[in-house]
């Protein structure tokens, strides 16, 4: 059986479908004519297919053990709790949005950005075993500190080379095959922090390299192509 909420009173049937079903707090019947689909509030008649015309509804709250009853009754909240489910749908809402609110307010922010100006100086041709001396230059453009400066050599070029010399020597912080680094620590606004990388070449040919600054605050490192033909 369908279960029906009571008009009247509210109160839920679980078989409030029946034709003769009544309200088991009130006593509404809950199969008249004024429940069914079928009834036309309008005509106050029946529009069932079946129902001979000249047969007419006297009473649509007459309860009727009527074989074409369809109930039109639905589970819907009824009318006195709507306020209440609004208000706690407001409330939900409202929270929801202090929560969001406070979570922007206590999360960590993160640093701010700054921005670099990269030159490099290197040579363009060395002979055999002479040094090869590249000069990196970073001047902190922005109006923040650059936290944690990091200047490096890198690229497939340096597998072939030999590390001599980093000046300042105490910059000097990593040597891998891929990349050689030294670290600056902070830079302030408008300084300029530059190291000196000296290597030696084991073969001839062309060298392609890069050189990168990083930092903590910048948004992508900054990259410099270097390129130096070693001459036999």
């Amino acid at each position: 059986m369908t279960a029906v909420r009571c008009p009247q009173c509210g109160t839920i049937s679980p078989d409030g479908n029946r034709r003769l079903a009544r309200c088991a707090s009130c006593h509404e019947p809950l199969g008249k004519c004024r429940y069914c689909r079928y009834f036309d509030p309008r005509l106050l008649d029946c529009t069932h297919l079946a129902r001979a015309t000249h047969e007419r509804i006297l009473d649509p709250d007459e309860a009727l053990n009527c074989p074409q009853f369809s109930t039109r009754l639905t589970l819907g909240p009824s009318r006195s709790l709507l306020p209440f489910v609004r208000t706690v749908a407001i409330g939900l809402v409202v929270g929801l949005g202090l929560m969001l609110g406070l979570s922007r307010l206590t999360a960590p922010r993160p640093p701010p950005e700054v921005s670099f100006r990269t030159s490099v100086s290197a040579p363009e041709s060395v002979f055999g075993e002479d040094p090869i001396e590249i000069k990196v230059f970073a001047l902190n453009e922005s109006e923040k500190v650059a936290e944690e400066v990091r200047i490096s050599i890198g690229g497939r070029g340096v597998r072939r080379l030999t590390l001599q010399s980093v000046e300042p020597p105490e910059c000097f912080e990593d040597a891998t095959p891929q990349r050689v680094t030294a670290y600056l620590g902070e830079l302030q606004p408008g300084d300029i922090g530059s190291v000196i990388f000296r290597f030696t070449a084991s073969d001839a040919g062309r060298l392609d390299l890069a050189a990168y600054v990083t930092a903590t605050n910048l948004p992508a490192p900054e990259k410099a192509p270097i390129s130096c033909e070693v001459v036999p």
